[in-house]
């Protein structure tokens, strides 16, 4: 019997979503030293990610700790940022990981998605 592919660190990464994308490619696999920016940058990739990573942990932290409303507000538009930011780079990791086929693949679950809205759509149920 094969193998599950699905049963690996790279699914769970992938399954787990834009934060686990970027940790797994950028710091914990092979591709990870791979990865470059399209322009020069003092730091690496992997650098760059493994520091967001930290960022990140640590205002989730900040914003279960902290008891001040004026503070924690602060917080959450980081954390937001943040995500902003590991969704553009898991994006970006995964084209430069899988290529044409992922380029496919967004290409097929956009159009899914975009049919699914309009089906979806409040104005068309209304019509």
């Amino acid at each position: 019997m094969k193998d599950n592919p699905f049963d690996s660190e790279e699914a769970d990464a992938i399954l787990g979503g834009n934060v686990a994308i970027c940790e797994y490619f950028a710091t914990k696999s092979e591709e990870g030293d791979a990865l470059a920016f399209p322009t020069e940058h003092t730091k690496s990739v992997k650098q760059t990610v493994r520091a967001n990573l930290n960022y990140y942990k640590n205002i989730n932290q900040f914003i279960k700790d902290e008891q001040s409303d004026t503070y924690s507000k602060i917080y959450v538009v980081i954390q937001t940022k943040l995500e902003e930011y590991f969704a553009c780079a898991a994006e970006d990791i995964l084209k430069d990981v899988y290529g044409e086929k992922y380029d496919t693949f967004f290409v097929a679950q956009t159009a899914e998605f975009g049919e699914k809205a309009k089906k979806n759509s409040p104005r068309k149920n209304a019509e």
